[in-house]
């Protein structure tokens, strides 16, 4: 029954998705979005034996092409949502048709599976005893079947995890047993009553120093029971912010911050506690309009400013990418000209950017991809692989063209190699001034609205004596 209901769930679904998504205005329309799912090529094979004046009947402002693929999907949809009804339908009939036999003389409800929840189901019952007769609605529960030994055990287990957690973390805070937890009953039992009463709570009166205590656990599930102890430390009661607060105001009441002329309210006291002060009565009250405004528009905030954050990082990413370009083509060149290999050069260039990291406290993205591809071959990796891997995560064609021409010098032994990347240096070059001059027209834009503020502002001063004077 329950693949049933999730196959016709399912259906439904899909054309409230369908029809969300095309929003159909008309009734053939609806029909042929229902036939979405079909595969373009089983409607091109079928479209020739349509003839063309049935499908212009259906859809006249379509084109004749069209129109005939959209009546073949029109009555695939309709034979589609026809079948997910009379399902809805028969499956509706088998539930009343289950509801009536359960008025029978003899009744068994079925319990759910081991795991799932508890059900319930609405009966009407009838009772008789030869001299009256009384008819009710009553709601029956179905409690899950019973677990086995094995599960029975591994329920023990968790409950016994938790309880050690609960104790280890929260108890001390608290000073109260831990619940029930779920179908297993928790009962605790303090082992030494002179520091835990049987109620849970810590007689802190009584601990100045640490103590050891233990803690009896019994556990009980469906018909078994475990037994453990717990060892708890009790450390001594340290003094709670409400009680410094109070021991602050006594000493204040005593005259502790009274001078000749004012009394001082401290700000720190030597406990480390900070204080502010106000005065009393007059916060601000809020209107209730801009309240509700803004309680209903800053759950928005997030979702529209989401994508404009994200895409500004990942420009500003890109800019930066651009700008360091240059500058470490030019530092490889110099490198492998001075006679280095291409892996030296690599691991030269990585360790200046880990000095100059640590001293001026700066990240370059494009040298943070080639530490990590430095990373990659120590672990491992081919050399061209991971110059892979980092042309792909710094998504720029450039960084491609470069990890392309050092991935073939490294496979091949190519010597132009420096002839290559004197190519790419040229052009990444230009690149970077193209980008300078772009920033420069973007500022010039970016000034046109205060300068038009400015030019508003001097116009109505120069023109506001005139029209001040102005008489009708």
């Amino acid at each position: 029954m329950r693949i049933w209901i999730g196959i016709i769930l399912c259906g439904w679904c899909s054309l409230l998705v369908i029809w969300v998504y095309r929003r159909p205005k008309t009734f053939p329309q609806m029909m042929a979005d229902a036939g979405w799912f079909l595969p373009g090529r089983f409607v091109r094979r079928r479209s020739v034996k349509v003839p063309p004046e049935k499908a212009a009947a259906l859809y006249a402002d379509m084109d004749p092409d069209e129109a005939v693929r959209s009546y073949i999907r029109f009555w695939w949809g309709l034979w589609y949502c026809s079948l997910i009804l009379a399902a809805t339908l028969c499956l509706g009939a088998v539930h009343l048709d289950q509801a009536r036999s359960i008025r029978s003389k003899d009744v068994s409800l079925e319990r759910p599976e081991f795991g799932a929840e508890d059900t319930s189901i609405v009966l009407e019952l009838e009772a008789e005893d030869g001299k009256t007769q009384i008819q009710d609605k009553v709601r029956i529960r179905i409690p899950s079947k019973t677990p086995s030994e094995v599960e029975t055990e591994r329920i023990l287990n968790t409950a016994e995890d938790r309880v050690r957690k609960y104790f280890d973390t929260e108890y001390l805070k608290r000073e109260k047993w831990p619940e029930d937890i779920g179908s297993v009953q928790v009962l605790c039992f303090p082992v030494e009553t002179e520091w835990i009463d049987t109620q849970g709570a810590i007689l802190w009166e009584d601990i100045t120093t640490s103590v050891e205590t233990r803690i009896r656990v019994l556990l009980t599930a469906y018909g078994r029971d475990k037994e453990f102890e717990i060892p708890l430390r009790i450390d001594p009661r340290q003094e709670t912010l409400d009680e410094k607060v109070a021991h602050m105001l006594e000493r204040m009441d005593q005259g502790a911050y009274v001078t000749e002329d004012a009394v001082t309210l401290p700000t720190e006291d030597r406990d480390g506690v900070r204080y502010t002060w106000r005065p009393a009565g007059q916060n601000r009250q809020t209107d209730p309009k801009v309240y509700y405004l803004w309680t209903g528009l800053l759950p928005f905030l997030p979702v529209v400013s989401y994508r404009y954050r994200i895409r500004q990082k990942a420009l500003e990413r890109r800019k930066r990418i651009y700008r360091s370009y240059p500058d470490m083509l030019n530092q490889f060149m110099i490198l492998l000209g001075s006679g280095m290999s291409i892996m030296k050069a690599w691991e030269k260039m990585d360790a200046d950017y880990r000095e100059k990291k640590k001293r001026d406290h700066v990240q370059d993205p494009l040298f943070e991809e080639m530490l990590r591809a430095e990373n990659r071959m120590r672990t491992g990796y081919s050399f061209g692989k991971a110059v892979r891997i980092m042309a792909e995560n710094l998504k720029v064609q450039e960084i491609r063209q470069f990890a392309s021409i050092l991935t073939a010098s490294w496979k091949r032994g190519d010597d132009h190699v420096l002839l290559h990347l004197k190519d790419l240096h040229d052009r990444s070059w230009e690149i970077r001034k193209n980008q300078a001059r772009k920033a420069s027209e973007e500022a010039d834009t970016k000034l046109l609205l205060p300068l038009m503020m400015m030019l508003i502002v001097v116009i109505i001063i120069v023109l506001s004596p005139a029209l001040m004077t102005m008489t009708v």
